[in-house]
């Protein structure tokens, strides 16, 4: 999501201990240097093919020149994550909102029918909002508010639940998986 970059860096400048360029030095990195492929991620690959190979960058970025799928053992390298992560290290949000990687954005959105435009990256601003606050069983829950719906339902969910005597039902049991799903 575009949001995510403004959203993260404004987190680390207002809580965080240490720099941007400190936050992105070790996803730089591993993304530079790679890693030693384990066989989960092999399976992984082949289970999302049909939907990662619908999109010709998607296909490019997780699979060989060939198509096929990197093997336990081998090594797997994201040289153009590191250097749009550099260049957010390097530039502070506008590294992505603007310049090269707001371009290479725009140019994705125009190949497949996408609505972002350079002006709405340079635009995005990160929004402060007060979370959604309920309680389960005597504890806090705070989640995320309006826009989005997944903070009122999980609130909406344990509330619900709390009427039911979960740990009695025991951990991952018919009784326990089914009340959860009707919540």
């Amino acid at each position: 999501m575009p949001g995510t970059v403004a959203g993260l860096a404004m987190a680390l400048e207002r809580h965080g201990t240490m720099s941007l360029e400190q936050a992105l030095a070790p996803a730089i990195k591993l993304a530079r240097e790679g890693f030693i492929v384990p066989a989960r991620f092999t399976e992984g690959l082949e289970q999302a093919r049909e939907r990662l190979q619908r999109w010709p960058a998607t296909l490019a970025t997780f699979y060989k020149e060939d198509g096929s799928p990197w093997q336990p053992g081998e090594r797997f390298r994201q040289p153009e994550l590191a250097d749009t992560l550099q260049r957010i290290a390097d530039q502070g949000v506008d590294g992505f909102y603007q310049g090269k990687t707001a371009q290479l954005i725009v140019q994705e959105m125009e190949r497949h029918d996408g609505l972002i435009t350079l002006q709405d990256l340079k635009n995005y601003r990160p929004r402060i909002r007060q979370p959604v606050h309920g309680t389960y069983r005597g504890h806090d829950i705070y989640s995320m508010s309006p826009p989005s719906s997944g903070g009122t339902h999980i609130v909406q969910i344990l509330n619900i639940l709390e009427g039911y005597p979960l740990a009695e039902f025991g951990h991952n049991s018919a009784a326990g998986i089914h009340h959860m799903a009707e919540a």
